[in-house]
């Protein structure tokens, strides 16, 4: 339901270093709002005095801001980091404030230096607090790590870990932590790209030496999924609430929220499309929600719902005639304790993993769809677990099989990952997989024979009548 009502605005003051361009930003956590100027100058907006003062004068125009309020031992005392990235300059400057502070200057609080690779444009920032990392997204899709903790020993910090193939080459537009449960540390984040797709990844941070002087990290990526409204993902918001994720971006002339967990749209504005100035700020109290703002022809216009575009009666599952299901053999922990996946595919080319829960949701359902995987083209045929449930095997037309790595991902419940795909057999790939197995070996590398490793031999039919054996050393 939007709301029409008249928006109030008030003249705050006229700033010099605002008019041509600028960069006003919201720090997590927080109401602090950052503003960046033509001129280098970075100021924040104060409610108590209803003005802009500044915080620092950097040298040249600012390009990039982030900022983040930390919970520190005194919460009466807001702590605030910040990341500023200036144009022409291959460094990010990090700067740590407090209300006891008054944001000082460079001479009593100088800032910390994240060296930048060549040519890394930022585009997007995230900072773990409790383990000390920074991480920084760029328009050619190279991500850095940072690890701060190593600050106080040089004067420049250099990248720990760089990775370059998480969304192709394109620019990385979100990094996220995802949310976990209290006692533990952070251990996975989320990034999305103009690739289309958003995948999440377990951090894994390491010591190279042993007195703990190099860090480098690993990440793995446990899940990787491409939203229905189209490629064009520019922010995500976790509501621990609901238990819902949900992201925006653009459709063609259009500004699409849409919920990653229910797997529905809540919120569509014909605004002209995404090449524009425009912020957007869901609601905070779970209720699907939330406020656009954009300019259109020199004129700022503001949509804001209080609730989701529509309400769901039912909820559906395959658009089309379920063709296979199978059942997971083991229990697996997720958000809502151990159960055992099933897996369902259908003529739609779509495969869903369910849970069943002996209590009905608020549609009076007793299963609960936790992902969908969608990059068959053709109707699934047939559906396989491996013993350790652990990995699923499937099988559809134009000669497709693929295999997918399962397992549990916190808050969005259960992660998939495309791990291997089978090579095609004919040059037209027209082939039909009627049927396949699965026989599970475990081979004992070198001469150490506690170490095993399991290898998987693949027997696959084709509507050829051709039987083929894959090897049993490797996934292709």
């Amino acid at each position: 339901a939007a709301i029409k009502k008249t928006v109030k605005w008030r003249l705050v003051g006229q700033y010099e270093a605002l008019k041509s361009s600028s960069i006003i930003i919201h720090a997590t956590g927080s109401d602090l709002i950052l503003l960046g100027g033509n001129d280098g100058t970075m100021s924040f907006y104060d409610r108590s005095v209803d003005s802009i003062l500044p915080m620092r004068h950097l040298k040249a125009k600012l390009a990039f801001l982030y900022a983040l309020k930390l919970h520190g031992d005194h919460p009466e005392i807001q702590v605030h980091i910040v990341l500023a990235v200036c144009l022409g300059i291959p460094a990010a400057y990090v700067y740590k404030f407090s209300d006891l502070d008054h944001y000082g200057n460079d001479d009593t609080m100088p800032p910390t230096m994240l060296s930048l690779p060549a040519s890394f444009i930022v585009t997007s920032s995230c900072y773990l607090p409790e383990l000390r990392i920074w991480v920084l997204g760029s328009r050619s899709g190279v991500i850095a790590f940072y690890d701060e903790s190593m600050s106080h020993q040089v004067s420049m910090l250099d990248p720990c870990s760089i990775f370059t193939d998480i969304h192709g080459q394109e620019a990385i537009t979100v990094i996220q932590p995802v949310p976990y449960r209290e006692g533990n540390r952070p251990s996975h984040v989320l990034t999305a790209g103009r690739d289309g797709h958003y995948a999440v990844h377990k951090i894994v941070v390491k010591s190279t030496s042993t007195l703990d002087e190099d860090t480098v990290v690993i990440l793995n990526t446990v899940h990787r999924s491409t939203p229905t409204f189209g490629p064009n993902i520019e922010g995500v918001a976790f509501d621990n609430q609901r238990q819902e994720l949900s992201m925006w971006g653009f459709r063609s002339k259009e500004f699409v929220v849409w919920s990653a967990t229910k797997d529905m749209e809540t919120m569509s504005v014909d605004c002209g499309g995404a090449h524009r100035n425009w912020c957007y700020r869901p609601s905070k109290d779970g209720s699907n929600g939330g406020t656009f703002v954009w300019t259109k022809a020199a004129v700022c216009h503001v949509h804001s719902q209080i609730e989701a575009s529509h309400r769901v009666i039912s909820s559906g599952g395959h658009g089309r005639e379920i063709k296979t299901m199978a059942t997971s053999p083991t229990l697996i922990e997720n958000n809502e304790g151990k159960t055992r996946f099933i897996a369902t595919g259908a003529e739609d080319t779509t495969i869903r993993i369910w849970s069943f829960n002996e209590q009905r949701d608020e549609l009076g359902s007793l299963f609960r769809c936790l992902g969908i995987f969608t990059k068959h083209t053709t109707g699934i045929q047939q559906l396989r677990w491996s013993a350790d449930g652990s990995l699923l095997f499937s099988a559809a037309g134009c000669e497709e099989f693929f295999v997918w790595r399962v397992q549990s991902v916190p808050f969005l419940g259960v992660g998939a990952v495309c791990e291997a795909i089978c090579p095609q057999v004919t040059d037209d790939g027209d082939l039909r997989v009627m049927d396949f197995a699965i026989t599970e070996m475990f081979c004992y590398p070198g001469e150490h024979q506690n170490l095993t490793e399991r290898g998987y031999i693949i027997t696959i039919v084709y509507s050829d009548s051709s039987i083929r054996v894959s090897n049993p050393s490797s996934l292709w």
